[in-house]
């Protein structure tokens, strides 16, 4: 005989291990809609860490598998006209479609170990899988990678997540045969092709005369997909700028660490053309540095400097960069 107590402690256990069983032979991938609904249940109790990270890994490896196996994705191809370069970029982006919207919610939400699970899986993908004669297409292999860094960056900009911003940028890459990286100089999309992304990529139809066509092309590309989370297009495109800076000042204070001398230069965005918005959030950096000083979040999360004095430094610095660029001033608003 079994007690009524042992047997209700059986049954429960045995349901949650039929669940358990149920929930990860799904087949794969899940729709972008189930794959965020469990995401958000993951996220609300640190019970479900475990879950959680596994959510993420599942969907990553799912990424990487296609991006290695698919021939759509030919390594060796000579056809880099812009058209075949626009064709990549899309299929990219619609097998990362799911890590994109996952990515934006738990930017907002994620703490300690559940941002940790993030910054792997963007480490993950910036490795490269599959070696090829061609650098564009080596180069762009980690483009999934900085899909899902833009869409988590945005999720932490509009609630002003600053330390997890920052304990994903600074993940630490190691890389075959380089020297090794962190996400903030390794990821971001100027950073990809080596801070040249403005020349090569104005390779990309309707896009030959722009100052920052691939940061243009993403930016619309997030604006379709997450843009219905922000009040307006005005303030989506203001949390995409403000990510921007704020990834060009990471990349400044990772830099220095990384390198025995660093020049100061940093990686543009579309800030660097769009005055009015670069204006905008300058100044709304520059009064939470002054204000709030030591106190401010973007100091305590080691973001834009050790302190509020080197954080402003650092935004003059960026000032300088922006200045030598020489770019023609205009604004999207």
């Amino acid at each position: 005989m079994v007690n009524v107590a042992d047997a209700d402690t059986f049954f429960t256990e045995l349901r949650e291990q039929v669940k358990a069983l149920e929930e990860f032979s799904r087949p794969h991938p899940l729709s972008t809609g189930t794959a965020v609904t469990m995401l958000k249940k993951y996220l609300s109790e640190s019970k479900y860490h475990i879950a959680h990270d596994d959510l993420v890994t599942r969907e990553v490896d799912g990424v990487t598998r296609v991006v290695t196996r698919d021939s759509s994705f030919d390594m060796k191809s000579q056809d880099m006209s812009g058209i075949s370069v626009l064709n990549r970029l899309r299929k990219y982006e619609a097998v990362s479609t799911t890590l994109i919207h996952m990515g934006f919610v738990a930017g907002q939400w994620s703490d300690g170990d559940q941002a940790t699970s993030w910054a792997n899986a963007i480490v993950m993908l910036s490795l490269g899988q599959t070696d090829g004669n061609t650098l564009l297409w080596q180069h762009l292999q980690r483009y999934p990678a900085t899909l899902l860094l833009y869409a988590f960056g945005l999720g932490t900009v509009a609630r002003e997540r600053w330390q997890t911003l920052s304990a994903v940028l600074n993940m630490h890459i190691l890389q075959k045969y380089k020297e090794d990286k962190h996400v903030a100089t390794l990821t971001p999309i100027c950073a990809l092709f080596d801070k040249k992304a403005d020349s090569i990529m104005q390779c990309l139809p309707g896009r030959e005369k722009e100052h920052t066509p691939l940061n243009n092309h993403v930016e619309q590309l997030l604006w379709e997909q997450i843009g219905m989370s922000f009040p307006s297009k005005l303030a989506f495109q203001l949390a995409f700028d403000k990510l921007e800076v704020l990834l060009a000042m990471s990349y400044a204070v990772v830099s220095a660490q990384e390198a025995v001398y660093y020049d100061g230069r940093t990686i543009p965005g579309i800030y660097g053309w769009d005055e009015a918005s670069r204006k905008r959030v300058f100044a709304e950096l520059r009064l939470s540095l002054k204000s709030e000083a030591e106190a401010s979040s973007l100091v305590s999360s080691g973001l834009v400097g050790a302190t509020a004095a080197a954080g402003l430094d650092n935004l003059s610095q960026l000032e300088n960069f922006v200045d030598s660029l020489r770019w023609r001033q205009t604004t999207r608003f």
